[in-house]
Parts: C-alpha cells; structure tokens; sequence
C-alpha cells in the first residue's frame, strides 16, 4: 500500500496527519488535526456532520475508562486508532442504548465520551490506571 493511502481511506483530507507523524508542522499536537478534519468535514448549510470526529487527550481518557483501550493521554496516536475511534464512535451512535434505540449522532458520542475524561482527569489519580 503506498504510503499515505491508509490515512486518506480514514479520510479524504487527511494527508496534514501524515505529515505530522513526519513532525511536519511543529508545535501542534496530534487533536489539531482530528479537530481540522472535523471542522472541515461538516456541511455548514445542512449543519450534519461528516466522518470525521476529535481525538483529544479526554476523548483519549474517556475511552481508557470506559472500554481499557491503554492510550496515551498525550499522543500521538496512530491512524488505527483513529480509525478504531471512528468505528466505536459510529456503533455506539447506531444503538446507543443497546438494540432498539434510536440513533444518536457520532459528535454526540464524542462528546459524552469528552466530558466522561474531563470528569476521570479531575478526579483523584488513585484507583485510575496510567497508561
């Protein structure tokens, strides 16, 4: 597979990730991108979202808690974990509340799974593994 096309199959617009992983633009973090592609990735007429959602350092701590993925709080992380988180993200919104119920959006799976870190980072380290 030529290098790269794993990331743009995640999507189309994501060439600026590879670049990071090459230190392409210092000084941004590895969410910068995940919050570019984001943006970039809704239809500001119709407001729906695209694919494309935010992996920060509580969205990363969020998932550590809730399904013992073992991120990094920090990144980097690699585009197989984005992928994965997409892939979560998009199941969890199909049923969020187990089979038969109705489906949510993928930011508000996002979200729920940010403020969930926000409120695990906050709290006492004790009884929260490191990863």
């Amino acid at each position: 597979m030529p290098r790269g096309s794993r990331i743009r199959s995640v999507h189309p617009r994501a060439t600026p990730l590879r670049r990071y992983q090459a230190n392409w633009l210092p000084h941004l973090g590895p969410s910068f991108f995940t919050k570019f592609f984001y943006y970039v990735d809704a239809d500001g007429t119709s407001g729906d979202v695209g694919r494309a959602l935010i992996l920060d350092q509580f969205v990363a701590i969020g998932l550590n808690y809730l399904e013992g993925w073992g991120l990094s709080e920090t990144g980097p992380w690699p585009v197989g974990v984005y992928e994965r988180w997409l892939d979560y993200a998009q199941n969890q919104a199909a049923e969020p509340d187990g089979p038969g119920s109705p489906a949510v959006r993928t930011d508000a799976v996002e979200m729920a799974v940010f403020w969930l870190g926000r409120r695990v980072a906050a709290a006492p380290k004790q009884g929260r593994s490191e990863p």
